[in-house]
């Protein structure tokens, strides 16, 4: 199970440890500029550069640019956006 946060606040809940306890394998964690990928090792969060899950994306780019879009073209316009270039990209890696 993976997880991507977007956090718009500080928050003094280490939410971390609440995904662990959950057994999440893979947070995604972006805070506006910065995306980070963070993989459960035993018992702690590494960041990685790239996403187990997704191996060949460069994730820690893209999103972020995403993200930004979609304040100028819309959330909907984002979401068909990444959709595209998601399968764009899995072909590619096939």
């Amino acid at each position: 199970m993976s997880v991507l946060e977007v956090d718009y606040t500080s928050s003094e809940v280490d939410r971390l440890s609440i995904y662990q306890a959950l057994g999440v394998t893979e947070v995604w964690r972006y805070d506006e500029p910065t995306m980070l990928i963070y993989q459960l090792q035993g018992s702690k969060y590494i960041p990685c550069n790239d996403s187990p899950t997704f191996i060949n994306l460069p994730l820690t780019t893209e999103i972020p640019r995403f993200l930004a879009a979609s304040l100028s073209i819309g959330e909907i316009a984002m979401i068909r956006e990444f959709r595209t270039w998601i399968k764009q990209h899995s072909t590619k890696r096939r």
